[in-house]
């Protein structure tokens, strides 16, 4: 029997969503349960739930469970790290019942409950019992890694200003703040200046090495999910556009009208069998 509950978060779930995972056995979930009637029944009004005995914590996630009077809610909080999770007593009560629900199932029966998801902005809360393994977390709460190829920039969606990451693995929209600091970073030296320059055909696979610690704040595109990046000429800004099997395609405008030639270049050598272009008289 696992000693702990595991506690993670999964960033890119379904493309979409920053997924916090609570996994373990009954005993544990019987352990999450108390805390949140204590919650619910005013003995505690703030618990930092990564820091509790009975859990290991993964993928340096922090998370603090609060009472309030509000609307629930959980946010990531960029500056310390932290996700702050608050929600009435009322629904600290509500969560406690929900996950009672383990309760009726065997002792090797495994299951799954998710928890007022449609309260929160991109983030999903799950707890599972039985599911995942110790050699499972192992290998899933690892920092990712992005062999990275090529950055563009800045890109305009709404409200923000993004970077484009070219990646083996698929490709990141970092915010322009948050890739600012990257870009300062021994880790990425090298990497986040501008673009990666040459990128003839013989070249286009050399990279280098982003981790990514599951910031919510990016936006993840990986390989897999990806059904077409089409790069769309405008008299405006021209555009990227990048679809998601299932999904509306997100449209970034390309700030810097003179990076196109090169980004088309470069997502044509790297996306070849997902990528198209539209409205452009020249080739690269």
């Amino acid at each position: 029997m696992n000693e702990k509950m595991k506690l993670g978060y999964f960033p890119g779930y379904k493309n979409e969503y920053m997924m916090i995972v609570f996994s373990g056995n009954l005993n544990h979930i019987k352990k999450l349960q108390s805390l949140f009637m204590d919650l619910a029944n005013g003995l505690s009004d703030e618990v930092r739930i990564d820091k509790l005995d009975f859990i290991e914590a993964y993928s340096n996630i922090k998370i603090i469970a609060k009472v309030v009077t509000g609307e629930s809610f959980i946010i990531f909080n960029s500056q310390d790290g932290i996700f702050y999770w608050g929600a009435k007593k009322s629904d600290w009560d509500d969560y406690a019942w929900w996950i009672s629900c383990f309760e009726q199932h065997s002792d090797n029966q495994s299951g799954h409950q998710y928890l007022e998801t449609e309260k929160y902005d991109n983030i999903l809360i799950m707890i599972s019992k039985g599911e995942y393994s110790d050699e499972w977390w192992e290998e899933h709460s690892m920092e990712n890694i992005w062999n990275v190829c090529a950055t563009f920039g800045p890109l305009g969606a709404t409200w923000s200003n993004y970077h484009v990451v070219f990646a083996k693995e698929g490709v990141l929209m970092i915010p322009a703040g948050i890739f600012s600091s990257l870009s300062a970073s021994p880790a990425f030296a090298g990497t986040i200046t501008g673009m990666l320059s040459g990128l003839e055909k013989d070249n286009v696979g050399n990279s280098r090495v982003l981790t990514d610690e599951g910031s919510p704040k990016w936006k993840r595109y990986y390989i897999d999910n990806i059904e077409k990046i089409l790069l769309k000429h405008s008299i405006f800004a021209n555009e990227i556009r990048i679809k998601v099997k299932g999904q509306k395609e997100d449209v970034y405008g390309i700030l810097v009208r003179h990076q196109t030639d090169e980004i088309r270049k470069a997502a044509k050598e790297l996306y070849a069998d997902i990528y198209e272009e539209k409205g452009f008289k020249n080739s690269v």
